[in-house]
């Protein structure tokens, strides 16, 4: 059942009912009065809640709808300042998508070319009798496509990789005569070891390493006892040598230091 806006009651049928020209709500005719809408205009029904000041609906403004409006404006500008930005980023995802999927492709080929080179160094390796050495790690120096290209091949051990070079003359197959190998030590490496080379061959003419390759038995016990003997000298004859020296370079420290004391005094 219908009720009155204004007193909550419902209506009867011996009630008139009126519409609010301000809320356009149904109320009693008692619940409302007639206003006066200006000279030439007709009267103008008010309900008790529309003819309070405090209730009355405030009249619409456009203030709100122009501020919208501005914002609006605002970020339509944003947006059309931004597109030649996204349109930017958007073809520089796709120049990316496309340089990943080409580089895809490389990548696969590098693979697959790793997979083929150990299968080959293991193929020389066989030949040249040496199938239970097997290569840890292999890769190529240089650009893909740019002919051929040196292969570096990494064993478990350094032992593995001198058995490999001491074995290449073995590598007799003409489909392999173009193959070399050599290790991969820098020059100042290479320099490095022939200098300690010539450093042990020079104390073994000078007696300063003795290299002891027999076993000692019955017949050669006492040539044995003699070598041991003047290994255990020299190393005493060093002892004292680097004590020695050690002395000597104490004392010059000494002396050094109680020099500048005193010219600091």
């Amino acid at each position: 059942m219908a009720i009155c806006q204004c007193c909550k009651n419902s209506f009867t049928k011996n009630q008139s009912t009126r519409t609010c020209s301000m809320c356009a709500a149904t109320v009693h005719e008692t619940c409302g009065q007639l206003a006066d809408a200006g000279a030439g205009s007709p009267a103008q029904f008010k309900c008790l809640k529309c003819t309070s000041s405090t209730n009355a609906p405030k009249p619409l403004t456009t203030e709100h709808f122009q501020a919208i409006m501005a914002e609006f404006s605002s970020l339509k500008i944003t947006v059309n300042a931004c597109e030649g930005k996204i349109t930017a980023c958007d073809a520089k995802i796709e120049t990316l998508n496309q340089h990943i999927a080409s580089q895809a492709v490389s990548i696969a080929n590098c693979l697959r070319q790793v997979v083929d080179d150990k299968a080959e160094v293991q193929k020389i390796l066989t030949e040249i009798g040496l199938q239970n050495i097997s290569p840890k790690l292999t890769f190529r120096f240089g650009k893909a496509n740019t002919g051929p290209r040196p292969l570096k091949v990494i064993f478990s051990s350094s032992s593995d990789a001198m058995e490999v070079l001491k074995a290449k003359s073995r590598l007799t197959s003409p489909q392999y005569k173009s193959v070399t190998m050599k290790s991969d030590l820098t020059p100042r490496q290479v320099q490095h070891l022939s200098t300690l080379r010539k450093e042990l061959q020079k104390r073994t003419d000078e007696d300063d390493i003795i290299l002891i390759s027999t076993e000692p038995t019955e017949n050669n016990a006492s040539e044995f006892c003699q070598a041991s003997i003047q290994i255990v000298l020299q190393q005493l004859k060093l002892s004292e040598t680097l004590t020695i020296s050690r002395e000597q370079m104490q004392s010059t420290i000494e002396n050094k230091a109680q020099q500048k004391f005193v010219d600091i005094s």
